[in-house]
């Protein structure tokens, strides 16, 4: 089965677009379930064995401009850094603010900006796949949510305790960058934006130990 490089749109509920179309072999199809504002997709995933500290290439959807589809790309995923966590995605939603930032309407939050190119998403749930140096809080293994409003508990916001909206690493999320200023994704030989510091269109994502919850 040959894979196709971008997603098909199909339908549209909602303003909220129905899609089809492969990752790898494995056919994905994003369908609205009644219940609930967001679409599940499931993927297929690639094998992990033996690439603990080594590059990960895996599909991703890449949203290389605003106002172009999605596009079913081989990607290259850095390992974790100091304080780094890598996980395979299981499972991802598709928020409304995902086709809005598609679209290239801002969200007027400046951390939940895209950066174009870029990864969207940052609804889903994976397993940890390795860890970064100093990370404490999760371990290969362990099954994860990433988190695109994370707690670092050291800030001003943070310590406060009247609100979740840390701002530890408010700055270089807003640029679509991992908190050391760079981005562990690459494609094409061009570097990929992260999205909402999660990033969850993708096989595999990189995030802040911050950032993910078990």
């Amino acid at each position: 089965m040959e894979a196709c490089e971008k997603y098909k749109e199909v339908a549209t509920n909602n303003s909220l677009p129905i899609c089809e179309g492969y990752v790898g072999v494995q056919k994905v199809k994003v369908v609205r379930d009644t219940g609930c504002s967001s679409a599940a997709v499931r993927t297929s995933l690639v094998s992990d064995d033996q690439m603990t500290g080594k590059p990960i290439q895996c599909r991703a959807a890449v949203a290389w401009e605003a106002g172009k589809p999605l596009s079913i790309e081989t990607i290259e995923v850095a390992p974790p850094k100091r304080r780094e966590v890598r996980i395979k995605l299981v499972a991802t939603g598709v928020c409304h603010s995902d086709l809005h930032m598609k679209n290239g309407i801002k969200s007027g939050i400046t951390c939940a900006d895209a950066n174009f190119p870029c990864i969207l998403g940052h609804e889903g749930a994976g397993v940890v796949e390795s860890v970064g140096e100093e990370v404490t809080n999760v371990k290969p293994g362990d099954h994860v949510f990433p988190l695109f409003l994370p707690t670092c508990g050291e800030c001003t916001t943070c310590l406060r305790h009247d609100n979740n909206i840390c701002t530890g690493i408010e700055d270089t999320q807003a640029r679509g960058l991992m908190p050391d200023g760079t981005s562990r994704f690459t494609c094409k030989g061009k570097v990929i934006h992260h999205f909402s510091g999660t990033s969850t269109f993708s096989e595999y994502t990189v995030l802040p130990d911050i950032a993910v919850v078990k």
